[in-house]
Formats: structure tokens, C-alpha cells, sequence
């Protein structure tokens, strides 16, 4: 098991509380990074939720396969959702903060 992250460890450096501390771990915990096409990918969903996947690889200029390999991703990270069927259905986004650089899902 491994020790706290160094943003942790900053911030327990500073005499935060317990409490505090526990705050902290749970939003490092809960950040989540992403990659620029996985960003791409989110970003695309929230504006047309009923896009497919070959239109993101098209948007992305990236092919098919890594497209769904980066949505699978997404499933996994539990940061993206299909409702209904593959023809007809729509992604539903749902974390809100993004992690790439500067920003953050969780």
C-alpha cells in the first residue's frame, strides 16, 4: 500500500486537521486524469449527446478503434454512460470536472 500523494502531503506539511486531511485524500482520490483524446471525447458528448462513434473518431482524427478504446476507458472511470440502444441511444456525462493539465473530473 502505498503512502499519501504528494499533493496530500503538502497540504498534511501545512498542520491541516484530521479532518482536513481526510477532505483532501478524498478529492485526490477522486480526480481522475484524463488524456486529450478522452477529454475531446467528453467534451463532444456534452455538447451532442446523441453522437456516434465514428463522428467523434472524424472530430478527434483519430480511428475508429482507438475512438471506442477511449469510450471503454471512459465506462471504466465511470465518467460516461450509453442509454439505450447502439442506433437511437444518447451518452449521458456523469462527472462534471475534468483533470487534463489544469483541469479535473470528479
Amino acid at each position: 500500500m502505498r503512502g499519501p500523494g504528494e499533493a496530500t502531503q503538502k497540504i498534511m506539511a501545512k498542520g491541516e486537521s484530521a479532518s482536513e486531511r481526510d477532505t483532501v485524500r478524498d478529492t485526490v482520490k477522486d480526480t481522475v486524469k484524463l488524456t486529450g483524446n478522452q477529454r475531446g471525447i467528453m467534451t463532444a458528448v456534452k455538447g451532442n449527446p446523441s453522437i456516434t462513434a465514428k463522428e467523434l473518431s472524424l472530430i478527434l482524427g483519430i480511428n475508429l478503434r482507438n475512438t471506442k478504446n477511449n469510450i471503454s476507458k471512459l465506462k471504466k472511470k465511470g465518467l460516461l454512460k450509453r442509454i439505450g440502444p447502439d442506433k437511437g441511444g444518447c451518452w449521458k456525462v456523469l462527472r462534471q470536472r475534468l483533470k487534463s493539465h489544469s483541469k479535473a473530473y470528479t
